[in-house]
């Protein structure tokens, strides 16, 4: 079995701001994913597509 070990950035939560313009329009958090030498913000697919997972009837959107 392959070791595996959380690295201490992986265990931090980091508070992001989603923004437009200037203007703050929502919250959101993430953690940071250490791989070797680089970093990676870890957030949900909804921060960042900016698109709703629903349609505004409620109703699943399909990709």
């Amino acid at each position: 079995m392959a070791e595996f070990s959380v690295d201490f950035y992986s265990s931090a939560v980091v508070p992001i701001d989603l923004a437009f313009g200037g203007s703050v329009l929502a919250k959101a958090t993430g953690f940071v994913w250490r791989d070797g030498k680089e970093f990676f913000l870890i957030t949900n697919w909804h921060n960042v597509t900016v698109t709703p997972r629903t349609q505004i009837d409620g109703t699943p959107r399909s990709f």
